[in-house]
């Protein structure tokens, strides 16, 4: 995951990363992804002290956005089987989520597992949102 100052600041990320800490199926690795400068605040980051024993910090000199999520594992990880889920930085997320995304890559190889979505029609149009874990609870 990635972040941005003000989360860190409030904890909303600490939050996050103690929800995926207490998984049912732990990950070998959290990665979070800080730049120097938030593309979004353009603000420098605080410390991430009190975040270093619940994950890994991967410090990089450019904000790509949205895209920095994954940027963290990307760089650190050289396993070419690793299956890395990428998540949002402001979500309690129940104990079960990880388990789940990690079953549905077992039964689906070689895809993008995602818990969310969106699906866009033709006309005359319709809007299907896709959500298979309602139990996260949005912190901000």
């Amino acid at each position: 995951m990635t972040t941005i100052p003000s989360r860190i600041q409030s904890n909303l990320v600490l939050y996050t990363l103690k929800s995926l800490n207490a998984q049912t199926l732990q990950p070998d690795k959290i990665y979070v992804t800080i730049p120097g400068i938030s593309r979004k605040t353009k603000k420098s980051y605080p410390s991430t002290k009190h975040l270093e024993d619940l994950c890994t910090i991967v410090k990089i000199t450019t904000d790509y956005g949205p895209i920095s999520k994954i940027i963290g594992g990307i760089l650190m990880e050289t396993d070419p089987n690793t299956i890395m889920i990428s998540c949002d930085d402001d979500i309690i997320f129940p104990s079960s989520y990880i388990e789940k995304l990690y079953t549905k890559s077992l039964q689906y190889p070689n895809h993008v597992i995602g818990a969310r979505g969106l699906n866009i029609g033709r006309f005359p149009g319709y809007i299907t949102i896709y959500d298979e874990d309602r139990k996260s609870t949005r912190l901000n």
